[in-house]
């Protein structure tokens, strides 16, 4: 017949590894309720607050990749006052900082084809600054502002410019452009040392008869 089990005495609780750790914890947790309590309600609102500004951020966001199209579509029919307003408003950090860059690039293209040209720099070197965008919208905000300084007859900023377009284009046929305009600008600011570091530089180049002959015809202009 089996026994019955005996029953834990208090002191026999008391000492056992598992009730001490209980007891203590709930001791604990009696001296330091209202701190537990007020770092849990803490925590709780951050994580509310963290979850609000996540999803504000990624509105603001949503708000100006909408804008932008908008604008693009706006500048592909005409309406480019329409297209300068929802730009300037991304420009100018209404949706948060991430696309600033962005809209000043496409500003940028408009001030430029409208002869604007001191709006179209600031707005192609706040796109440079903000190192967003990609190698091509890079590449010709460099060679815009080159056109810029072309237009100001300011040749050796200009073939500077055209130098950084130069590095960054990927099409042959765009760095021989970008080339010429070095060459071209470097003579008219009288630095025939550079118009000829510029024709070595595109010399390297997997170049075809037409353009090996355009290089040949610049090194005689230089006499060299």
């Amino acid at each position: 017949m089996l026994k019955a089990r005996k029953k834990m005495t208090k002191k026999e609780l008391k000492t056992d590894p598992f009730f001490e750790k209980m007891d203590a914890l709930l001791r604990f947790y009696k001296r330091n309720e209202k701190r537990i309590w007020t770092i849990m309600l803490a925590v709780i609102l951050i994580g509310i607050a963290g979850s609000y500004i996540t999803r504000s951020v990624v509105k603001k966001h949503e708000k100006a990749k909408s804008q932008i199209s908008i604008a693009q579509f706006y500048m592909k029919s005409g309406q480019e006052d329409r297209a300068v307003s929802l730009l300037s408003e991304v420009r100018d950090g209404l949706y948060g900082k991430k696309y600033i860059g962005y809209a000043a690039y496409y500003l940028g293209d408009i001030h430029l084809k409208n002869r604007n040209y001191e709006q179209a720099e600031e707005n192609y070197r706040e796109f440079l600054s903000s190192k967003s965008g990609d190698r091509l919208m890079k590449t010709t905000a460099w060679a815009a502002l080159g056109a810029v300084e072309e237009s100001r007859k300011g040749y050796e900023k200009a073939a500077e410019f055209y130098l950084e377009a130069l590095k960054l284009a990927e099409l042959t046929s765009r760095k021989i452009n970008f080339g010429e305009k070095v060459f071209q600008n470097s003579l008219k600011a009288g630095n025939t040392q550079k118009a000829e570091e510029v024709l070595d530089l595109l010399e390297k180049l997997d170049l075809n008869d037409v353009q090996k002959n355009k290089i040949v015809s610049y090194r005689a202009l230089i006499g060299k």
